[in-house]
């Protein structure tokens, strides 16, 4: 199985005057988690670096093909009584199940916040591009799948919200759906 690509999980918490709590942000990015381990993460927090970046490339994922490059951009702070975790994915260059899908590229931001004056926790920007299938191009859009005839399919740009302004989003999730494929 492929594993994820392009990983952020934002999460925050506002200050507290009950406990006297100060207002925390933290940002997780992942350029791919794959079977073989976690490749390209940084993480950015209130209490530590502010902004990291991590890139990778020549990714070889299980079930034969290559990705580019993914590039992962995290940051968070912290104003007031406001946490805010912000984060950008762009993974370039992928070709995937023994070549039978290419993707020229995903590319995602996302935001969360929590405290009076933080932003509502979404995903700001996403876009696909240069989807083919088979040889054969295809629409695709974020949120959206992509069937692959005798395998299953792809899931793009997927979000999940925590209800506490935190977010986490999956730029490529495969999904086997043909129990012959597995």
């Amino acid at each position: 199985a492929l594993g994820l690509l392009g990983v952020l999980t934002l999460l925050v918490s506002a200050a507290s005057a009950q406990t006297g709590g100060q207002p925390a942000a933290r940002a997780l990015g992942y350029a791919a988690i794959l079977p073989a381990g976690t490749q390209g993460a940084a993480s950015a927090s209130t209490d530590g670096a502010a902004e990291r970046t991590a890139q990778v490339s020549g990714l070889r994922p299980t079930g034969g093909g290559g990705i580019g490059s993914v590039t992962v951009r995290v940051a968070a702070g912290a104003s007031g009584l406001t946490g805010r975790a912000e984060g950008t994915v762009t993974a370039t260059n992928l070709t995937l199940l023994d070549g039978r899908v290419a993707i020229a590229e995903i590319r995602f931001s996302a935001v969360g916040g929590a405290g009076p004056d933080a932003p509502a926790a979404a995903v700001t920007d996403a876009s696909v591009s240069g989807v083919t299938v088979d040889g054969q191009a295809v629409q695709a859009s974020p949120g959206g799948s992509v069937e692959v005839p005798g395998i299953g399919r792809l899931a793009l740009v997927e979000r999940s919200t925590d209800g506490a302004g935190g977010i986490n989003v999956n730029g490529l999730r495969v999904e086997v759906t043909d129990p012959t494929a597995a």
